[in-house]
């Protein structure tokens, strides 16, 4: 119950701890966002790091500051609006609200950037595109 150390994995971090727990990765995008939306990630990349904030699957009273779970780690960083709560929905579910939450600053609704995916090597990495 009580929340533990986190830390901010960046993405390739991330998918080697998918492939190595045999997690499955759900692909939202890539879109093109806001300037405003860029900075207030590395704001909250920024704040995550710090090492302040710890990690507990159910945040509900801990948020922002105290405690997150890793959904509410990203859909937390717009300051002027209100918390979004996933409640118990995880995983692509909840990674879908978080797509919705942001999408004021989001300037393509359709994930036009297939190039960016094979750069960035995701679809060798047998990531499940979601529309």
């Amino acid at each position: 119950m009580c929340p533990n150390r986190a830390k901010n994995l960046d993405l390739n971090d991330s998918l080697v701890w998918a492939r190595q727990n045999k997690a499955r990765v759900y692909l939202f995008g890539p879109y093109e966002i806001d300037k405003k939306l860029y900075d207030l990630a590395l704001k909250q990349i920024a704040f995550l790091e710090k090492g302040t904030v710890r990690y507990r699957m159910l945040d509900e009273h801990l948020r922002p500051d105290k405690a997150v779970n890793c959904i509410h780690a990203i859909s937390d960083m717009v300051p002027d609006k209100p918390l979004e709560y996933t409640a118990y929905v995880f995983g692509e579910k909840a990674s879908a609200l978080v797509v919705k939450h942001l999408k004021p600053w989001v300037h393509q609704p359709e994930p036009p950037a297939d190039w960016l995916l094979e750069k960035l090597e995701l679809i060798a990495d047998g990531v499940v595109r979601e529309k």
